[in-house]
């Protein structure tokens, strides 16, 4: 999940994000050719949406996620109580972190890209592939496909983006 959400917000809703995908063929060939044919075998993306899409609705528990807040509905987010919970943070992350608390403190029915939605990750039978997806906000979001290599996990594709 660290790589997943290296270059996203800190900000992460408590509720886990749903996946936005479809299983029919049509959408199938669609994500295979976005993310290159080469990519993953279709097989293994088919068991892979077809896990995603049975899997029930849950809560990240603090410690889930690495170094991030998690916004519970109709939060006013403290900075001092978000930055206490952050880690390691170098100024511009700080910076970043605090103009989105006041952006959604200040528009908390608005539309926006945070709090971010994640899913738990879905993994294939082997566990060398996984899909996380994102929602961020009210603004859409779309399916990151991950592939280990050595001892780490690699962001190999992005696909079935969406938007509201």
């Amino acid at each position: 999940m660290n790589t997943a959400l290296s270059d996203k917000t800190k900000l992460i809703n408590e509720n886990v994000g749903h996946f936005n995908l479809d299983n029919d063929k049509w959408s199938i060939d669609n994500y295979l050719y976005t993310m290159n044919r080469n990519t993953i075998d279709s097989l293994t993306l088919v068991k892979l949406i077809n896990k995603a899409i049975i899997k029930k609705s849950e809560k990240w528990e603090k410690g889930d996620l690495e170094n991030t807040y998690l916004v519970k509905k109709d939060e006013i987010l403290s900075i001092k109580k978000v930055l206490s919970e952050l880690n390691n943070l170098d100024k511009q992350e700080i910076k970043t972190v605090k103009k989105q608390i006041r952006q959604f403190n200040n528009r908390s029915r608005e539309w926006r890209s945070w709090p971010m939605s994640i899913s738990k990750p879905i993994f294939s039978d082997d566990r060398l592939f996984c899909i996380v997806g994102f929602v961020f906000g009210n603004n859409g979001g779309h399916t990151e496909l991950y592939k280990k290599t050595e001892s780490k996990w690699e962001r190999i594709a992005v696909f079935n983006r969406f938007a509201y």
